[in-house]
């Protein structure tokens, strides 16, 4: 059961749009964009979804991410490198200045 306040206080969240990008994977893997390139593109489709007439890029105050596999596990390298900050990589790949970047610690609960 879930409960959805008619007033919601200025700590809720609202999700306003949602975009879903896949990449088939190429046979030279190096050449597959990495993980913020993906992330940042689905981020582009959701920003587009939500903008309706205009865009709403500039209103980002937060974004946040659940831990990829290959920052979970350091000894795993992965061909395409490793963000500092892989919000903040996507942040900058959007061209935004969220107030918070959050990445999520890895667990099976991250996802919620």
């Amino acid at each position: 059961m879930s409960f959805i306040s008619s007033h919601p206080s200025s700590s809720t969240p609202v999700i306003i749009g949602a975009g879903q990008i896949t990449f088939p994977v190429p046979e030279d893997i190096t050449k597959a964009p990495s993980h913020a390139d993906i992330a940042a593109e689905a981020s582009r489709l959701a920003i587009r979804d939500a903008s309706a007439d205009r865009d709403i890029s500039m209103h980002i105050d937060t974004i946040a991410a659940v831990r990829t596999f290959a920052d979970s596990f350091p000894s795993w390298n992965s061909p395409f490198g490793r963000a500092d900050n892989f919000p903040g990589a996507i942040a900058a790949r959007l061209g935004v200045r969220p107030a918070r970047c959050i990445y999520e610690i890895v667990g099976g609960q991250s996802p919620q």
